[in-house]
């Protein structure tokens, strides 16, 4: 197990007994996720993020803008600056892409399935302006697997996940069956070991 350390402002990590397995170099580091930690290189706009193996290596190059540690075997990256053209895609383990589409606002995989937004802004938001959003999920074959929109929706955790619509929350199962109808103003984390 190695975890990450800091000097002088840059980051690496060490093991349990004391030695650098990765020197410090990076701005910024996250804890390792299946195998893999994320990284930062640089603090310029593009081709910062980028992910390490236990060894140090840089396995996916620090080529993206933004990037998200994996998670149910995949990462939730970003091909490009935030601005209208911004577009978020996903990766395996090896850096390659888990399907072609890409989406203007996207979250991480959970339970073996990802919210994306199938209709809606991504960044800059246009000021003063009220741009209703769809939300839905995902596969990992990139396809929606279900027929469902909502105005929010969030990751499953052990098997259900919280969703809005009409204003008001209420909660689908992985089958995508409503499992609490949409009456609430809000709902609290569904189990808190998911948080």
């Amino acid at each position: 197990m190695i975890f990450p350390i800091e000097l002088k402002g840059l980051w690496g990590y060490m093991d349990m007994q004391g030695q650098v397995v990765v020197e410090p170099k990076y701005l910024e580091v996250k804890d390792f996720s299946e195998g893999l930690a994320l990284v930062r290189k640089s603090a310029g706009q593009n081709g910062q993020y980028g992910f390490i193996n236990e060894n140090g290596k840089e396995v996916i190059p620090c080529t993206y803008y933004m990037a998200y540690s994996f998670s149910n075997g995949v990462a939730l990256v970003s091909l490009a600056m935030c601005t209208d053209e911004d577009r978020w895609a996903y990766i395996d383990e090896h850096g390659n892409r888990l399907f072609s589409k890409e989406f203007v606002l996207a979250r991480s995989f959970s339970e073996n399935y990802a919210v994306v937004s199938k209709e809606g802004y991504g960044f800059p938001i246009p000021l003063e302006v009220d741009i209703p959003k769809k939300w839905s999920y995902i596969n990992k074959s990139g396809n929606f697997a279900t027929e469902l929109d909502f105005e929010d929706a969030q990751d499953f955790c052990n098997g259900y996940a919280k969703v809005k619509n009409n204003g008001k929350w209420g909660a689908i199962n992985t089958d995508f069956n409503i499992v609490i109808p949409y009456q609430y103003d809000d709902i609290g984390e569904l189990d808190i070991q998911c948080i």
